[in-house]
């Protein structure tokens, strides 16, 4: 299977003697959607920095597309990569939510009508088409998410990278980003998805989770089973997700969830 991401023995250090990262190596396949999940010194930051091409100087191999990422495949790795930040006002630089969707592809010298037509079908995808005359500043958190994310899809990436995306917004907010990373995995299957969070829920709901610890991974694996291990969440020092906490009490009351239950709306569809 053709890889979009492939990481191979990665070490970086900020300071000699004081690795941040030791041999982290994972890939990432076309469609995925996988987490990089960890505690505060754990790493993943650093390791979001240089899949962005932030920080050269490391050691080890990382290949975004079969291009090997240096300074020389920068600009053709970019041109196919989207990257959605954490703080929603440090990405809008039009004076407008249609100036800002339509800023990448300003860069692009795309025509007019074509232009208009992308940036309304990805005002359309992230739900924010009646504010596209809106000015940034009167939107909330999460609805300056959507409109990153919505400038992101007009550029028709391959890949996108959400950096800690929900980290500076309300439960609200939250809500609102997560269910456009859904309704996106649903319709743009194609599309590979690597979200650096702390956020356990975020987590649970991805293909693939990869758990980060002191600078390496310590746990790589599908959510439901990954959760499970207590070792690894003690470790990592996460909490458990919501979910099996919840399945967990039932259980100790007599009442077994299935499965396929894998989702807070399914448990409320199966009790109710």
């Amino acid at each position: 299977m053709n890889k979009i991401l492939e990481v191979k023995n990665l070490a970086f250090a900020y300071e000699k003697d004081h690795p941040v990262l030791k041999g982290v190596s994972f890939s990432c396949a076309p469609g995925e959607y996988v987490c990089l999940i960890g505690h505060n010194g754990s790493g993943k930051s650093t390791l979001a920095k240089i899949l962005m091409g932030l920080l050269p100087n490391f050691e080890g191999d990382v290949s975004l597309f079969s291009l090997p990422l240096d300074r020389e495949n920068l600009y053709r790795i970019r041109a196919r990569e989207g990257i959605v930040f954490q703080n929603p006002d440090n990405q809008f630089v039009g004076t407008t939510v249609e100036d800002d969707i339509a800023f990448g592809l300003e860069n692009k010298n795309i025509k007019t009508e074509e232009m208009r037509a992308l940036v309304e079908k990805a005002a359309k995808d992230v739900g924010m088409s009646d504010f596209l005359g809106h000015e940034p500043e009167n939107l909330s958190g999460g609805q300056k998410q959507r409109v990153a994310i919505a400038g992101v899809l007009a550029m028709k990436p391959d890949l996108i990278i959400f950096d800690e995306a929900t980290a500076m917004l309300d439960p609200k907010g939250k809500k609102e980003v997560n269910g456009v990373i859904k309704k996106l995995r649903q319709e743009n299957p194609e599309i590979a998805l690597i979200s650096i969070t702390h956020d356990i829920e975020e987590a649970y709901s991805s293909d693939r989770v990869i758990v980060l610890s002191d600078g390496a991974i310590i746990g790589d694996g599908e959510p439901k089973k990954l959760f499970k291990d207590e070792e690894i969440l003690k470790k990592a020092k996460l909490g458990v997700p919501f979910l099996l906490q919840a399945k967990k009490a039932f259980h100790e009351r007599g009442l077994d969830i299935p499965d396929e239950v894998d989702s807070l709306q399914k448990l409320e569809d199966f009790l109710w």
